[in-house]
């Protein structure tokens, strides 16, 4: 088989330019460790690799520019020798050339090929292909994308710290088909006898999600009759990769439009005249991408019909349909990106005769519109039935990924016909729970996607902020994706797994109330934590037990526990207490921490209160030490008593849940999703409670808890009403005698309560939070808003795009306009909203080793403590907007008595909605509760603090001059509010 190369180079290193700006100090360690690795490699492996016998000597190369450095910025090393030629590509040796296919002596396949950077005579072989329309080369991507370098607009070349040759040896192929691509690896491995055998990856992207699947079926089949005659077999298929393609026309096609009603970066797309006429659209382009797998000369008409009706329904947003969160006039995205560096690069004579390109080639074109017309009917088949062929052989294995601001190839019908393929372990991939895709960031964890993966073998990965081309987009996330791809390494491992990645992606407003609350900060998992809700409720206070509670001291009784009174400042209140973990019986080794403080008035009689700080995912010792807990931590971290503590008049938990928060402790594979389980491991926590403390078990019972509280209480409290009337079916349970919940600023109903988000434009503070465009756009909003709730009802998987959605535009305006969302009273320009609460003592003493030490916390289990942690936040991206009202009805008809309060300063889980969701709950005291005044909420001390409704068992309150922590802000009030709600007094 002829082939046609220039011989492996042994690329020497530039000197570099200096920097004008340093990254962070560890960034440029981390980059240093690399360097030095590659230095190890370079030096140790045999560099002179033998050319092929048939390859044509390279020809002399003359420079026709003067000498230039490489602009190697990120590589701290020594200044290396500066190399002969100013336009070589990355440090590690390649090569370029044709090979000529066997049975077409006219066709030369022209490849670029670069060895691995760690370990090339032992790291798999990669072969990439670029698709885009069907007629783009592959280069493009070498030199924009994954490739070692990076073209600079001189035409210079600049290192690519994130290349994919890092782990792996990489061809990119300029190539047509899927036999052609079989016969170039062939005419490669003559070439390279070193590769046989070897672990091969295909990889590409956009229509590449043809060739791809194509060649690797072709690949397979011809490997079955090599196995079926026990002949040596040359091409080790282990792979294939497809980022943002086009596989299922059929499936994907129809899934244009859900960028258009809902995206993660709250773009519109398109006005709703439009979108209405798109829609109706919709069908017919399905009826004829069917038609057209049949029938070939239907699929151009398919192609033109739906192209236009769907994403041409788009043209007037004058977004970027590769990348929507850029501008872009034209309505073709390749047009949308400056490639003229590329193009040029590619077509000086001294590089052309560095990678030996033909004479016969005039010039190189990034997509050759002949190539592209000869495809344009095999753009709308289904591919998917090679995906699933090989993946029923389970041979080879799947990645599919997808940058989520990609319209052309977007991630959502990219993640359809992943759950559509029929294949033998469909049902197990659909069935498997999606996780936050997790990368070890220079100082924290990265949310940098989501991850869907059946036993490593089919994987779907969405890329946050990131469009069609990802690896352009976020460099080192894509790299990380590959290298654990190519390495069969979970792309479902959690933080703790993680080695730390450098990188500057960031997961976009989206999923984990701890770390979305907007990231827009840290906001992102919802709706509460938006900057990170959930930052507010955290303080473990520990003393590690195994089953049962670590000693204290002095232990005795059934129970084996005894109080021991604070005797220093590292301790709280001036009343008994109790730290401790609880294993829920229901799991393998899960631990939840609490501290339970006895009531300073009558510990023998005064009911027992459970306080459930929200977030999802953050902790309640923060609410213990800021709010309604026995003391306040001080800056110099010493503690003061609390005067208005909640234990005045009640006995009072303040438990770390779900598993994971605070000093929480479990497998992270049994981290909690829902309401389901986190209303049954707190009913298995008061059983075990109550077991060690029987005589709390006859008193009176309430839930408590505030923000995404709103979620936790209703649902622990209903699991606990039913677990009771079905005692009899369980004769050891102990009965919990459920008095009442209380719920401050919480989010118990969205659809309701969303749709007040931008009430708070009119506030009692004459605060200017919005101009009038803001508020008409927001009110425009909250139909779609709510149509997106009721369908997450019904559906699950439409839940995350109702949280995105809603809370992008309803939510979002807000942050513009400087002020604390938690307490529009104050000012805050903060990126991470929390900081401006000033809690960092907080934190520092709870992690400070005499306060571990002294509350028995086991480090070795127990994580760092954190107000909230994004894993654990994460996992409730799915259940944020769904409703809890069933379960207060539930309650409230039952006799349960239930206390909603809000403080009217708070935008996230405002007053006004509260309100409108308990006047809107179907109980059987609707109509007496809605028809009750409402009248001032007065104080002891005489002062008006609020307003309040009530009938029967049911009492709304609003609260003046108080942000979303009523105990913080109004202490007093909130201790008179509580009490006489336990107490059952009128408020």
């Amino acid at each position: 088989m002829a082939t046609e190369t220039t011989p492996l180079r042994n690329v020497e290193r530039r000197p570099q330019e200096p920097r004008a700006l340093h990254k962070k100090r560890i960034a440029g360690l981390a980059v240093f460790g690399l360097i030095m690795v590659v230095v190890a490699v370079l030096t140790t492996t045999n560099v002179g690799r033998k050319a092929h016998t048939q390859a044509i000597p390279q020809r002399p190369i003359k420079v026709v520019q003067p000498l230039k450095p490489l602009n190697a910025t990120r590589h701290h090393h020594t200044p290396a020798p500066t190399p002969k030629n100013w336009f070589q590509c990355g440090t590690e040796k390649s090569e370029a050339g044709y090979i000529t296919l066997p049975y077409n002596v006219d066709s030369h396949l022209f490849y670029w090929y670069f060895e691995s950077r760690k370990t090339p005579d032992t790291d798999p072989l990669v072969l990439w292909m670029t698709g885009s329309g069907s007629d783009c080369s592959s280069l493009a991507a070498l030199l924009m994308e994954n490739g070692p370098c990076r073209i600079n607009p001189d035409a210079t070349t600049a290192l690519n710290p994130h290349s994919w040759t890092s782990e792996a040896n990489v061809i990119w192929l300029d190539q047509p088909t899927n036999e052609n691509v079989y016969w170039f690896l062939q005419g490669f491995l003559d070439k390279h006898p070193e590769f046989e055998g070897r672990a091969l990856f295909l990889a590409g992207e956009g229509y590449a999600a043809h060739y791809v699947p194509a060649a690797a079926h072709y690949i397979w089949k011809e490997n079955l009759i090599v196995v079926k005659a026990n002949a040596t077999l040359r091409i080790n298929l282990q792979g294939i990769t497809i980022g943002n393609g086009l596989v299922n026309p059929v499936v994907q096609t129809p899934h244009a439009l859900d960028m258009a009603v809902s995206n993660s970066y709250n773009i519109s797309l398109i006005n709703p005249t439009d979108l209405g006429a798109a829609k109706e659209a919709v069908p017919v382009c399905s009826q004829l991408l069917n038609v057209c797998q049949a029938n070939s000369s239907a699929c151009i008409g398919a192609l033109r019909y739906c192209s236009s009706s769907l994403l041409g329904a788009m043209d007037d947003s004058h977004r970027n349909k590769y990348d929507i969160r850029k501008k872009c006039a034209s309505s073709d995205p390749s047009e949308c990106y400056n490639t003229s560096a590329v193009a040029e690069y590619l077509n000086l004579n001294a590089v052309r005769a560095y990678l030996n390109v033909s004479e016969q080639v005039t010039s190189w074109q990034q997509c050759s519109s002949s190539n592209g017309e000869h495809f344009s009917s095999d753009l709308m088949k289904n591919f998917d039935g090679y995906v699933a062929d090989l993946l029923n052989d389970g041979s080879v294995r799947v990645l599919i990924y997808s940058g989520d601001a990609d319209l052309v190839c977007n991630w959502r019908g990219s993640e359809a016909w992943t759950k559509q393929l029929k294949w033998k372990h469909q049902q197990d991939f659909n069935d498997v729970k999606e996780h936050d895709f997790q990368v070890a960031g220079e100082i924290d964890t990265i949310d940098a996607g989501s991850v869907r993966s059946h036993n490593n073998q089919f994987t779907f990965i969405r890329v946050f902020k990131a469009g069609h081309m990802v690896p352009k987009d976020q460099p080192a996330i894509a790299l990380e994706v590959i290298n654990r791809f190519i390495k069969n390494q979970s792309l479902m491992r959690r933080t703790s797994e993680l080695t730390p990645l450098v990188t500057e992606g960031t997961a976009p407003p989206h999923s984990s109330r701890s770390a979305r609350r907007f990231n827009w900060s840290t906001a992102r998992s919802s709706l509460l934590v938006v900057a990170g809700v959930s930052l507010l409720l955290t303080l473990a206070f520990v003393v590690h037990q195994d089953s049962s509670l670590s000693s204290l001291k002095n232990l005795k009784g059934a129970t084996n526990i005894n109080f021991e009174r604070p005797q220093d400042e590292f301790f709280c209140g001036i009343t008994n207490h109790e730290t401790g973990y609880i294993k829920l019986p229901n799991k393998d080794d899960d631990h939840y921490f609490y501290w339970f403080v006895e009531s300073r008035s009558d510990p023998q009689r005064d009911p027992l209160v459970l306080w459930l700080t929200g977030g999802p995912g953050c902790s309640s010792m923060m609410a213990l030490l800021a709010e309604n807990g026995p003391c306040h931590v001080q800056s110099d971290l010493s503690t003061k008593t609390n005067p208005y503590s909640w234990n005045g008049h009640a006995n009072v938990i303040w438990l770390d849940q779900p598993t994971g928060v605070g000093y929480s402790y479990g497998p992270t594979v049994d981290y909690d999703s829902g309401e389901l389980n986190v209303a049954e491991n707190i009913y298995w926590f008061l059983q075990e409670f109550l077991k060690k403390h029987p005589d709390l078990a006859d008193r009176e019972f309430f839930v408590t808890g505030e923000s995404y509280g709103g979620h936790y209480v209703p649902a622990a409290a209903s699991h606990i009403l039913k677990a009771n009337m079905l005692r009899h079916l369980s004769p050891n349970a102990v009965h919990v005698n459920l008095a009442g919940i209380a719920v401050g600023n919480g989010l118990t109903d969205p659809a309701v309560q969303y749709q007040h988000s931008v009430d708070m434009a009119f506030n009692s503070y004459n605060v200017s939070l919005l101009d009038d465009q803001a508020i008409e756009d927001m009110r425009k909003a909250q139909p779609v808003c709510h149509e997106l709730i009721m369908q997450c009802q019904q559906d699950r998987p439409r839940c995350v795009d109702a949280m995105e959605f809603c809370f992008g535009a309803l939510e979002g305006p807000y942050y513009q306009s400087g002020r604390n969302p938690y307490d529009i009273r104050e000012p805050c320009t903060e990126e991470n909203v929390m900081k401006c609460f000033h809690f960092e003592h907080i934190d520092e003493y709870l992690n400070t080793p005499t306060v571990l030490t002294k509350l028995g916390v086991d480090v070795h289990k127990s994580k760092s403590w954190r107000e909230c942690d994004a894993t654990v936040g994460a996992g409730f991206a799915f259940d944020e907007m769904l409703s809890s009202a069933e379960d207060v009805k539930l309650l409230l008809d039952a006799g349960v008595r239930v206390l909603i309060y809000a403080g009217d300063a708070d935008l996230m889980c405002n007053w006004v909605g509260n309100q409108a969701w308990v006047m809107a709950l179907d109980w059987s005291g609707k109509t007496e509760f809605n028809n009750a005044p409402s009248r001032p909420f007065v104080t002891s001390e005489a002062t008006d603090s609020g307003r309040v409704r009530s009938f029967e068992n049911l009492a709304f309150i609003r609260v003046f001059n108080s942000g979303h922590m009523v105990p913080m802000d109004q202490p007093v009030v909130s201790f008179e509010m509580i009490n006489k709600f336990f107490q059952n007094k009128d408020f």
